[in-house]
């Protein structure tokens, strides 16, 4: 009898949860749907990676003429936030206070 009993139990219990499992896949069905109409790609043209456009901008916009000049003020610029967000390792020395003792 207790082995009926465990079957029924584990299929009562594996069903519930198929059950509720299937009731919340119903429940988000169509949601993606309602997303992509909702916040939909507008003008992905526009934000598109031109190598072109892109370099005769920065020309255009009183930067350097050449590529290799505007190279080397590129590295510099990395080099200086570098330096500035870089922790160096400096051991602190102590001071020659002397100690007080009572």
């Amino acid at each position: 009898m207790s082995a009926g009993g465990l079957i029924r139990q584990s299929f009562v219990v594996i069903g519930g949860f198929s059950f509720m499992g299937y009731m919340f896949f119903k429940a988000t069905e169509g949601t993606d749907d309602d997303l992509y109409k909702k916040f939909e790609d507008k003008g992905k043209d526009e934000n598109s990676y031109n190598k072109d456009q892109l370099i005769s901008q920065i020309l255009r916009g009183g930067g350097k003429k050449s590529l290799s000049e505007l190279r080397e003020e590129t590295t510099k610029m990395r080099y200086k936030i570098a330096d500035e967000n870089t922790v160096y390792n400096v051991p602190v020395q102590p001071s020659k206070e002397p100690s007080k003792e009572a």
